[in-house]
């Protein structure tokens, strides 16, 4: 037997863990049942492009909701100014009406 010296290429296998050098969170501005995700998972987006669609429902209920309230504070309004052009007396208007919370607006800012 006859020794030589030759290269030989040693390795090792060792545990490990690697992490990502860029790391994006995706935090939702809104709450919502989520209906629909709009990208795939690890790929590019771009700012301003949905990531999500969410159930419009409770968004239209509270819309509808607001502009009822509306609507009805408006006529409530209107016919606050026909009394006062009428010069009616304040005093006929009903308390509960002049002291609500929903209330938003009092006759003198009817003007």
């Amino acid at each position: 037997v006859t020794v030589q010296p030759k290269q030989v290429e040693m390795t090792a296998e060792l545990p490990g863990r690697t992490s990502a050098y860029l790391i994006a969170e995706v935090r939702p501005q809104v709450g919502g049942i989520v209906q629909k995700r709009m990208f795939r998972e690890g790929s590019n987006v771009r700012a301003g492009q949905a990531l999500f669609q969410i159930d419009p429902a409770l968004y239209q209920a509270t819309l509808a909701r607001a502009e009822a309230n509306l609507t009805a504070l408006q006529l409530r309004a209107e016919r606050l100014k026909e009394l006062v052009e009428d010069k009616a007396d304040i005093q006929l208007l009903p308390r509960p009406f002049l002291e609500s919370s929903e209330n938003p607006m009092l006759p003198w800012e009817l003007w």
